[in-house]
């Protein structure tokens, strides 16, 4: 068995981390949330205690691939977006990556269920974190829709 001389340096660094100094505290005060066949926490929630099965069989795509599974779990109403609200182009809202807008959405949403406005917040040290795995129409923007003058990349 080999021994970690450094377990004092851990608890010291786990003990630093929790306290910071005034000023550089973390608050999460807002949460938004995107899931399968739900689309809110709450609903979330209540479909997992009830043991709702949110995987339907089906894509959204149409991949022929033998090792991809026949079921997915599907995020609904990712075709609402309103580009006004967030001050986009029309031609680059139609561009725009499913999961950009997504995430503008679930930004604001979290903003919100902090009992904040977007404005309220300018000029302070906020952030909005998130957690994404990947995009699944980065093989449409970048191998089927080779047409010009599309917003892809700053989509």
């Amino acid at each position: 068995m080999v021994e970690d001389k450094n377990t004092d340096n851990c608890v010291l660094g786990g003990k630093v981390l929790s306290n910071p100094p005034p000023g550089d505290e973390i608050v999460i005060s807002g949460v938004s949330s995107a899931f399968p066949s739900a689309m809110n926490a709450h609903e979330i929630r209540d479909k997992l205690f009830n043991k709702v099965d949110m995987v339907a069989v089906g894509h959204r795509w149409d991949y022929k691939h033998p090792e991809l599974p026949t079921s997915t779990g599907l995020l609904p109403e990712i075709d609402k977006y309103d580009a006004g609200f967030f001050g986009l182009h029309e031609r680059q809202s139609h561009s725009l990556d499913t999961m950009g807008r997504l995430l503008q959405e679930k930004a604001v949403e979290a903003i919100f269920d902090a009992g904040l406005h977007p404005a309220d917040l300018a000029g302070t040290r906020t952030g909005v974190f998130v957690g994404a795995c990947f995009s699944e129409s980065d093989k449409s923007w970048f191998f089927d829709n080779l047409t010009p003058h599309t917003y892809a990349f700053t989509g």
